[in-house]
């Protein structure tokens, strides 16, 4: 609950760029784009996620370079 607003506001406070969007299994998924540092962060941070968060798993895959201009929520 909350898991995809609390990573958008995370992810702006790190000045990242990307989105967040559930998936129909109930899994979240997210492209995060921006300083490798602060990409790790927020990645450290999916972990523990929102309060009410259940984080049985976080997979990371790098890709290509996309260009967003701010990070948001999909639906």
């Amino acid at each position: 609950m909350f898991y995809r607003q609390t990573t958008q506001e995370k992810a702006k406070a790190l000045g990242l760029t990307g989105w967040v969007r559930n998936l129909p299994n109930g899994s979240v998924e997210c492209v995060i784009c921006g300083d490798e540092d602060a990409v790790q962060s927020l990645c450290d941070w999916l972990w523990l996620g929102s309060d009410a968060a259940n984080v049985t798993d976080v997979k990371v895959n790098e890709h290509d370079l996309e260009v967003y201009q701010d990070f948001s929520i999909r639906f």
